[in-house]
């Protein structure tokens, strides 16, 4: 869904949701909300037109925070972390533990929700079951990028799939840890806002 907004005194809003931030201008200002820290900073906006859209605050949000801290990773690496899900994903004691509601929901739409694209797919179905087999079913070429957790840099990194569902395009975010036990924590699992069609997916078929 493209977007596009111009500059008034009111302010504009523009959800950049795969990576966690939502943008404002106000007064020819950029306000970078983070909202897993849930920090703000402010940046002089330097756009010409006086115009917003997806594409140019996709650029200021690569300057600020290093083409969004990708991690590089080769097909092998894929392969591997993909064995390792599906190795917690056999261990009865993994606890799975989706964030079906988060502080980002309440500046997106309802239907780019955990909550919504869940119940909307799987009406009849434990969320936690459907999305475990869901997660098990994830195969090579719907891997898009891997990215450092910037809210808690100590943790592991996150691991970004995309898959279809009826010619849906639903967005995935992950990681598998051991703390204790197997541990996967699913961030995202929400129809996407931006069409698959924009997004790269590195080893697509």
């Amino acid at each position: 869904m493209r977007q596009t907004g111009h500059f008034n005194k009111g302010g504009i809003g523009f959800q950049y949701e795969e990576k966690g931030f939502i943008g404002f201008i106000v007064n020819k200002y950029c306000f970078i909300m983070d909202t897993e820290q849930k920090k703000t900073n402010k940046y002089r906006c330097h756009l010409t037109p006086k115009i917003l859209t997806q594409d140019n605050w996709g650029g200021i949000m690569k300057v600020q925070n290093g083409e969004f801290n990708k991690v590089p990773k080769e097909k092998e690496d894929v392969e591997a972390y993909l064995s390792k899900l599906q190795y917690a994903l056999q261990d009865k004691n993994t606890l799975i533990d989706f964030q079906e509601e988060r502080y980002v929901d309440l500046y997106r739409e309802k239907e780019y929700t955990n909550v919504y694209t869940v119940a909307e797919l799987f009406p009849d179905e434990s969320p936690k079951e459907a999305i475990k087999r869901e997660l098990a079913n994830l195969q090579l070429h719907e891997y898009i990028e891997t990215v450092k957790d910037r809210r808690y840099p100590k943790r592991s990194e996150l691991w970004v799939f995309g898959r279809k569902y009826a010619e849906k395009d639903v967005y995935i975010k992950f990681r598998v840890e051991f703390i204790l036990r197997n541990h996967i924590f699913v961030l995202s699992f929400h129809f996407s806002t931006i069409p698959f069609s924009e997004i790269h997916f590195p080893f697509a078929k």
